[in-house]
């Protein structure tokens, strides 16, 4: 032996027939109480001296017991190759903390002991809202769209909800929410925990006959359980971490963002626009003699119409665009790659839509008018300066009788 690449020539041998890794590990201790010049073995190479540690040492973390798997594999390369995926599986459906890693590696291990070309994993988060895992595939998980009271309506899906065995589905199964078919047969094994909870349904695309063993099966279903439960208590924390980022950004009478987004996204949208030269503009807002509906209906009814006006806006801009909830009824709207004459345009439409629209309380219709500023960014201005022209446009719209619109070119020459 020359080096301690050897050791992938002795690897084979040794997990193939060595019974267990605890005769291995004795073997290889009691070696370790002798000083050796060489191992000059009956079959194989001589190992000099300066190779024996090195290599028993890496013969320590060796896995064993190969034996009992050649009714998947003959040859003895190959078991070696197979049981470092299993062993390397296991270790990572009980570790890893994301899922999509694991399964990819499930999949590699079912390709090498039978005939797989994919497989899924369908659970649900704490509002029952079903996710799908796909390997090969997208590394994201896929919501559905649908609950898991609604799954279970479905069949075949309604008898995996009622089984503790693997139930058969046959070729063109469609999954709800997800518009392509499975064009394969499919085993569906229902990963349940020793209490009977189901925690999901694991789908593999082929078809074993009533009687034969699944390879493999009890091994991996005890562990994919225990992981798919740890996924589903992620998605719980990440559905929890997105609600309290949406109370935390939103503000809760309108549905707007609140001025703490604008301070965190707002600088961010003006380094974009320096960054790659695109427009930015902004629209201030705010709602003509509105102390006057307050004191005239009431604050409930000056609520709906703040919430109204916000539906309108978010009708009228595109989902890229930042509508904020400014002051009492002042609203702002960030919007990227536009211009003055295409901010312009847009404060218009919602000043339309918005004196057009009927209000009502106890049945009798009013109308409300709004007022609006608009600002482009130029080069070296802060936010808070962009939204100071906004500002100064809103306040000569005011002064000039309301219900209208002015921007800095009609308010200033620059």
């Amino acid at each position: 032996a020359k080096d301690e690449s050897y050791m992938e020539g002795l690897r084979p041998f040794h997990e193939h027939y060595m019974p267990s890794r605890e005769i291995l590990l004795f073997g290889l201790e009691e070696l370790e109480h002798h000083q050796f010049r060489m191992i000059a073995p009956q079959h194989g190479s001589i190992i000099p001296s300066h190779l024996i540690d090195p290599i028993v040492s890496a013969m320590k973390d060796m896995e064993c017991g190969l034996y009992l798997l050649p009714i998947y594999q003959n040859s003895i390369h190959d078991l070696s190759r197979l049981n470092r995926l299993y062993r390397t599986l296991l270790r990572n459906l009980s570790s890893r903390v994301r899922f999509r890693e694991s399964l990819e590696q499930l999949w590699e291990f079912l390709t090498a002991i039978t005939s797989v070309k994919g497989t899924w994993v369908l659970t649900w988060d704490d509002g029952e809202r079903c996710v799908l895992y796909a390997a090969p595939g997208a590394l994201d998980p896929h919501f559905l769209g649908i609950q898991a009271k609604d799954l279970r309506c479905h069949d075949p899906f309604d008898k995996i909800f009622q089984s503790v065995n693997p139930v058969s589905f046959p070729k063109g199964i469609k999954i709800p929410g997800i518009p392509a078919k499975i064009e394969t047969p499919v085993t569906a094994i229902p990963l349940r925990e020793k209490e009977g909870a189901l925690q999901g349904i694991w789908l593999i695309d082929r078809i074993w006959p009533p009687g034969k063993k699944i390879p493999f099966l009890e091994e991996l279903k005890d562990s994919l359980t225990m992981l798919v439960r740890r996924e589903r208590a992620y998605l719980e924390l990440a559905q929890e971490r997105d609600e309290y980022y949406r109370k935390a950004t939103l503000d809760m009478l309108t549905g707007l963002f609140n001025r703490h987004y604008l301070a965190i996204e707002g600088p961010r949208e003006v380094h974009k626009a320096i960054r790659y030269g695109h427009p930015l503009s902004v629209i201030l807002i705010d709602i003509d003699h509105f102390k006057k509906v307050n004191d005239t209906y009431g604050h409930p009814v000056g609520d709906k119409v703040l919430k109204e006006i916000a539906k309108i806006i978010r009708q009228q801009i595109r989902e890229v665009d930042m509508p904020v909830r400014y002051g009492g009824e002042e609203l702002l709207i960030l919007i990227s790659h536009t211009d003055l004459a295409g901010a312009t345009a847009v404060a218009d439409r919602i000043r339309k839509k918005i004196a057009s629209h009927r209000f009502h309380v106890n049945e009798h219709p009013f109308s409300v008018t709004i007022s609006l500023g608009v600002a482009t960014y130029h080069s070296g201005d802060t936010l808070d300066q962009l939204i100071r022209q906004a500002d100064q446009c809103l306040y000569e719209a005011k002064a000039k009788g309301r219900n209208r619109i002015m921007t800095e070119e009609m308010v200033w020459d620059r």
